[in-house]
């Protein structure tokens, strides 16, 4: 009990959740761990190895499409949606103040030029396969 108190604190002090007795993770040797580790590392490393070009093209495709939305996409929908709540409140009325200058016009920008950029090299990457004209 002594030593399960002492983990929890130490979790607290790491800014971590103390785990529960039954946590699956708590329960894990150092065997499985790195098996789980080398199911994880090896096959993405596997592929790179073997063709550099599949994981230069997995690095673009996460570049344009999962960073795009991630910072440029989900950003300005969150902050409309902190802003201006479920869709009920007028034009000027904010439901939380602005902590940036902008206004929906910002957001709306912000959400088309992403989306645009997105569209842009989706239709590049079918004109490159033969599925739409170039």
């Amino acid at each position: 009990a002594a030593a399960a108190a002492a983990a929890a604190a130490g979790a607290g002090e790491r800014g971590e959740e103390p785990r529960e007795e039954g946590d699956a993770a708590a329960r894990r040797t150092p065997q499985q761990r790195a098996l789980l580790t080398a199911l994880a590392l090896l096959p993405p490393l596997g592929f790179a190895l073997s063709d550099p070009s599949i994981f230069f093209s997995a690095l673009d495709n996460a570049g344009t499409y999962g960073i795009l939305t991630l910072f440029g996409i989900i950003p300005a929908a969150m902050a409309w949606a902190q802003r201006y709540g479920d869709g009920d409140a007028e034009p000027g009325d904010a439901v939380a103040p602005a902590a940036l200058p902008g206004g929906r016009a910002t957001l709306v920008a912000m959400i088309v030029a992403a989306g645009a950029v997105v569209s842009v090299e989706t239709w590049e990457r079918l004109a490159a396969a033969g599925w739409a004209g170039a």
